[in-house]
């Protein structure tokens, strides 16, 4: 019975050890069967990463349209058309008027007006003449239009003489373009052209 036992025994551990040799090695690490063959890497089940909660995004600023500038008051562009007179004295004088390179008398007042108000006027003193609204002599302030017929009714259009125009600018002067000779300058009225020589029709107030 001990023979038997033994070779039982050895048959019994080779049994067991053929079944080990047979057994894949480190399955898990190569994937790999038992007859050698590739047999693909083990499928691993992986967790799908969170996405991240995005943070809500604040709308854009709508872009404000650009404010247009307030019109300057009344007196605002009284003075614009004013120094936009003052500033073009040193000037050179032609007639009919070819702007900005020089202009004539009517043409100071159109340009100035423009500037000052963004509005366009008509540049013929023998119109102009009848905008605004009439201003006694006595009460001329700086800004207000004169007229004068300094052609001896030489120059009549329109009904009227007035050859002239020049803008008030205080203290009995006026801001003019007179001629080729003397430009744009400010006349003092108190002198004997202006008293003796010409005309005065009358003074305008235009609406600013």
């Amino acid at each position: 019975m001990k023979n038997n036992w033994r070779i039982t025994l050895g048959e019994r551990i080779e049994h067991f050890a053929m079944r080990d040799r047979n057994k894949p090695k480190n399955k898990k690490a190569n994937g790999k069967k038992a007859n050698g063959k590739n047999a693909g890497h083990q499928s691993v089940h992986v967790k799908p990463a969170k996405p991240d909660k995005e943070k809500p995004k604040k709308p854009a600023a709508a872009s404000r349209p650009a404010t247009p500038p307030n019109p300057p008051p009344a007196g605002g562009r009284m003075e614009a058309f004013l120094a936009c007179a003052r500033q073009a004295v040193g000037g050179v004088y032609c007639t009919p008027a070819d702007e900005p390179r020089c202009t004539d008398c009517s043409g100071l007042v159109r340009r100035c007006y423009r500037q000052a108000t963004g509005q366009d006027i008509t540049g013929d003193s023998h119109e102009q003449i009848k905008m605004g609204a009439p201003v006694p002599r006595s009460s001329v302030q700086p800004g207000d239009l004169l007229f004068w017929d300094t052609m001896n009714e030489k120059e009549v259009r329109g009904g009227n003489s007035a050859s002239h125009v020049g803008i008030a600018s205080g203290g009995n002067h006026m801001l003019n373009a007179l001629n080729e000779n003397l430009g744009i300058a400010e006349s003092d009225l108190s002198s004997n052209y202006w008293t003796l020589e010409v005309t005065f029709l009358g003074a305008r107030r235009l609406e600013f």
